[in-house]
């Protein structure tokens, strides 16, 4: 039971580090966006496809975290405190 106490754990800090990430790559992606200017051709269409397909990545990620700890409470672990 303290094995899976200490798992919850460190899935919780590994969740808090993937949301992070995925919302730093959101808030890069708006950035590119604002910055782009048409009239003088100033586009960054590979950069934020890109930053779009790694803030995908973390949020299958971040789903399968947050999976993996609703399925560790359900079979009884304490979250961390």
């Amino acid at each position: 039971m303290e094995n899976q106490v200490e798992d919850m754990a460190r899935l919780e800090e590994q969740l808090a580090e993937l949301t992070a990430k995925r919302d730093a790559r959101d808030e890069e992606v708006k950035q590119l966006r604002a910055s782009e200017d048409p009239s003088s051709g100033r586009y960054y269409a590979q950069e934020i496809f890109e930053a779009q397909q790694d803030k995908l990545k973390l949020e299958v990620e971040v789903q399968v975290c947050t999976n993996k700890i609703r399925l560790m409470r359900m079979n009884g672990a304490q979250p961390s405190q």
